[in-house]
């Protein structure tokens, strides 16, 4: 078996099954399984694997310590898991404080980070070397490396142990980047603190704050998520926003490489039901899409009856092809659909109308595996 080799398409992973929960870190990967136990695999080289030593794998192993698991948070270097009694364990790197243990000691074996209970939510990131965590009560906790402010406290000290954020209650989400902090409130708004270089903080600055600043006139939100530098939100309505940087990747989607302070909307998407982040791109889950669905889009438009007719025509084909179990036979036909729509375009379609209908029709094709 090949072992070490980088992929451009998905592949299983060995030995995982009945996963709930996955998390990435800055090079190791962890999967919660629904017995409540961990599995990791990736670099090793501060013990954030948990198999008490210091060797990397290309293979899942348990996580020693982390059992009765329902939730995981990989960092750089390090890992959390919130068990089911509300506590909060760590491995790996701790020079900074990463693990919340008192020391900066590195771990190869789990422990619990100091003082916390009644733990409902965790959030690091592979490029973050501090945490947060939501308790019961809707008070929020930091710890590790603060050298931005990103803990929170007023200081750049880095905090051994759980240091409570003033200031802010009813919290609902937590999110990292490698020197920021995002926190979502029940009612929806969004608040950000530590560096903001690249104005990932939302609040129309490129200015540091040591405390967590509300992102102004935002609201609706229900998630929240952080790259590297950059931060993007869902709202309610299934719209996705970011802020931050954006100069070399386009991470804000907004079809420009504009760093932004303030927040933009993801240019295309609607009914976002996940938004994720990487260290400098990002994703976002979208709902499954039939051919019928396409076919409702079409009959909703203001087409005229020859065009309506020749449109839905393919997509009755496609759908027939579906039925009968001939896959190939569908996606070809969803092609030729594809390509009357370009006919269409600045005719009988408007070219918003036309750019929709050809961005849904590479949803349903995806959905199929064409």
């Amino acid at each position: 078996m090949v072992v070490g080799r980088e992929f451009q398409r998905p592949i299983q992973t060995l030995t995982i099954n009945k996963a709930v929960a996955v998390s990435a870190g800055a090079a190791q990967s962890m999967a919660l399984l629904a017995d409540g136990t961990v599995w990791g695999w990736g670099r090793n080289l501060s013990g954030e694997l948990g198999t008490g030593a210091q060797f990397s794998t290309h293979f899942p192993f348990p996580v020693l310590g982390f059992t009765n698991v329902v939730a995981i948070a990989g960092g750089a270097g390090f890992n959390l898991a919130l068990k089911a009694d509300g506590t909060v364990w760590g491995l790996g790197a701790n020079g900074a404080g990463q693990l919340g243990d008192g020391t900066t000691i590195d771990r190869s074996t789990a422990v619990q980070v100091s003082g916390l209970t009644n733990v409902v939510a965790i959030a690091t990131g592979p490029n973050s070397g501090h945490s947060l965590a939501i308790k019961s009560d809707g008070t929020l906790w930091a710890w590790g490396f603060n050298f931005f402010g990103q803990i929170g406290d007023g200081t750049t000290t880095n905090r051994l142990t759980p240091v409570q954020i003033g200031g802010l209650s009813a919290m609902k989400a937590i999110a990292t980047g490698t020197g920021h902090s995002v926190a979502l409130k029940a009612d929806g708004t969004v608040w950000a603190w530590g560096q903001n270089l690249h104005g990932q903080l939302g609040d129309g600055t490129t200015t540091d704050h040591f405390f967590p600043a509300q992102v102004p006139a935002f609201g609706g939100v229900v998630a929240v998520t952080a790259g590297q530098t950059h931060t993007v939100v869902r709202k309610a309505d299934g719209t996705v926003w970011a802020w931050g940087a954006n100069s070399f990747s386009g991470q804000l989607g907004d079809g420009t490489f504009i760093e932004r302070s303030s927040p933009v909307q993801v240019t295309g998407v609607s009914a976002a039901k996940i938004v994720a982040t990487g260290g400098q791109h990002s994703i976002v889950v979208l709902p499954t899409v039939t051919i019928a669905a396409l076919a409702a889009m079409v009959q909703s438009m203001n087409l005229a009856p020859a065009s309506s007719t020749a449109l839905l025509a393919s997509l009755s084909s496609a759908q027939r092809s579906l039925d009968a179990g001939n896959r190939s036979a569908a996606c070809g036909q969803l092609g030729a659909f594809e390509n009357k729509v370009r006919a269409f375009r600045g005719r009988s379609l408007t070219p918003a109308d036309a750019d929709r209908l050809i961005t849904t029709t590479r949803r349903v094709r995806t959905n199929l595996g064409c």
